[in-house]
């Protein structure tokens, strides 16, 4: 990162940044779960055991505010373990961004574009993350701040566009399911997309007098309440079976949405608004990959690593991901190929950075004595 983008966002854009990553595919596609009409049950039991594992990460950035993530890691697991984890977590980050990438090319191409190859749409929305990232920090903040805003006041106009078309009777029978399969759909909405969050921690040592914890919770809870607002209306709308059925449960929302004769049938103009949150995930993932990149080697900034790790995520996007089945495979599997880095590497982490933060303190107190 060049010097110039030292704690150059601000703490607000980091949390409207955290909130739009985290709504980021969950708005479009619905979260992962399996719990029917129970689903914003699973939601909410997601968010509760979201919150220990968020304010792990949040303990690892307060610890060292002002080091790099990747430069801790070799701080605390040496230069070859650290070198190891930095490549692993690099990946993850890699891999998420094409995930994303792949399934909003699809969402363009099947809702908007479908005479468009998906690879011009894919090298499309791939350009413009580019520029966000090689733009730094603030502009992704400022971005995040205008696109949450347009993507609310969407939110917004279709479940108020949707209430003629609500059906309290989608709700019962409440907890039909069984307590396996809610909490089951609990820990899928836990892994994607709340413990997802783990990508920031490349990007926080660069806010700006930040109060770790706080971004981490404002960002879960808020992004948390839009969530369960948007799962409620696929719900009432749709009804379960066809919120689990459909790829795209929101855009169907939004088709049936009437809000006067002038807003009526938007639904292209909300998918576009939709993909903005998609982008933004992209752009903090990459931005994170490409730190990764930089670090492992050692190259003088990330412009020099940005366009070879943006086309290795537009490789695996198109390689990996060759369509919808191989999508759906990977979906099923997310929550245990996510796990190492959503929770292990993260308390492995946090472990040794707490004995070293401890080692520290004691040395100082040492010196102090000595001193004296």
């Amino acid at each position: 990162m060049q010097p110039s983008q030292k704690k150059s966002i601000t703490p607000r854009q980091t949390i409207f940044l955290m909130i739009l990553f985290l709504l980021g595919s969950s708005v479009v596609f619905g979260v992962n779960s399996d719990s029917g009409q129970d689903s914003w049950i699973s939601l909410l039991l997601g968010i509760v055991i979201s919150v220990p594992v968020l304010l792990m990460y949040a303990r690892i950035a307060q610890l060292y505010p002002d080091r790099d993530f990747f430069q801790l890691l070799n701080d605390l697991f040496g230069k070859i373990g650290g070198s190891v984890v930095t490549a692993l977590f690099t990946w993850y980050c890699l891999m998420l961004a094409s995930a994303v990438l792949r399934n909003f090319s699809e969402f363009i191409q099947i809702v908007s574009m479908p005479e468009t190859p998906e690879l011009a749409l894919t090298i499309s929305i791939l350009l413009l993350t580019v520029y966000l990232v090689k733009s730094g920090l603030q502009v992704l903040g400022e971005w995040a701040v205008v696109t949450l805003t347009i993507l609310l006041t969407i939110i917004s106009l279709t479940i108020l566009g949707s209430l003629n078309h609500l059906n309290t009777a989608y709700l019962l029978p409440v907890l039909e399911h069984s307590p396996r399969e809610i909490m089951s759909s609990a820990y899928k909405i836990f892994s994607f997309p709340l413990a997802e969050s783990v990508v920031f921690l490349p990007l926080l040592p660069y806010v700006k007098k930040a109060n770790h914890y706080r971004i981490y919770m404002k960002g879960l809870l808020l992004s948390g309440i839009v969530l369960l607002l948007a799962v409620l209306r696929n719900i009432l709308c749709i009804g379960p079976k066809l919120m689990q059925a459909e790829f795209f449960p929101s855009y169907v929302c939004a088709r049936v949405m009437e809000v006067g004769t002038f807003l009526s049938r938007i639904e292209g103009t909300i998918s576009i608004n939709f993909v903005l949150s998609g982008v933004t995930k992209v752009s903090v993932c990459l931005y994170a990959g490409a730190l990764g990149f930089t670090r492992l080697f050692r190259a003088r900034s990330m412009d020099n690593t940005l366009m070879p790790v943006s086309l290795i995520v537009l490789v695996l996007s198109n390689v990996i991901f060759l369509g919808s089945m191989q999508m759906n495979d990977f979906i099923q599997i997310y929550p245990y190929f996510a796990f190492p880095f959503q929770i292990v590497f993260p308390l492995l982490i946090w472990l040794f950075a707490e004995r070293k933060s401890r080692r520290q303190t004691r040395l100082r107190l040492m010196l102090h004595s000595t001193v004296q």
